[in-house]
């Protein structure tokens, strides 16, 4: 007689998993626990008293009621927050910086936008950006610079210090006030609400 209950056909597959995740909290690991118990005595685990016991044996405490409060406390810790991600954007770079495609979540971005300062900011590649302004910073300390130019020239360099320190390939500039950046990967919320400033002035093109 052909056994229909899928559970005692032992020619069951069970498929191994890829990665090994370690159990984010008690419960989690009670049920790992009951799972690796009830395979290896083959019935289910009905006792929850032996199931709290092997748990506090796993940890190496004597008993559950000495390790209860510990767990207790771990449970009133607050979650860490997700990290903040940034809208998602990018640019595909044309011949020339006028043919540069530039996409920020669905909408695409016409390109004269930045080009006439339409906008509050545009994008700009880091790298460029900080050799131009090694270039600048050494016309405005070289011979014959007044004193206005190396007071920019200092300026600069904070704004030089600042660019170093991102990792974007890419990085939000403003098109009022020089020497202003945001990064994606350092100041998500403050990049996407700059993006979706851009995209607010497309969708009223």
């Amino acid at each position: 007689m052909q056994n229909s209950n899928p559970s005692n056909t032992r020619s069951q597959t069970h498929t191994n998993p890829l990665t090994v995740e370690m159990p984010k909290d008690a419960d989690t690991f009670k049920a790992m626990l009951r799972l690796g118990i009830e395979r290896f005595q083959g019935s289910p685990v009905v006792n929850e008293d032996k199931l709290r016991e092997s748990l506090a044996a796993s940890f190496s405490f004597n008993n559950y009621n000495s390790m209860s409060p510990l767990l207790k406390a771990l449970a009133d810790i607050p979650a860490e927050p997700e990290p903040e991600l940034a809208m998602w954007y990018d640019i595909e770079e044309g011949e020339m910086s006028q043919d540069d495609v530039v996409t920020l979540g669905d909408t695409e971005i016409d390109y004269h936008l930045f080009h006439e300062d339409l906008v509050e900011y545009r994008f700009i590649e880091r790298e460029e950006e900080i050799l131009e302004l090694y270039r600048m910073i050494g016309e405005g300390l070289g011979y014959g610079g007044g004193e206005h130019s190396r007071k920019n020239a200092m300026l600069m360099m904070t704004s030089l210090d600042e660019l170093k320190g991102y990792k974007d390939t890419y990085v939000l500039s403003s098109t009022s006030y020089s020497g202003r950046y945001i990064s994606a990967l350092a100041n998500p919320k403050e990049f996407t609400e700059a993006c979706e400033a851009i995209i607010k002035v497309q969708n009223e093109q």
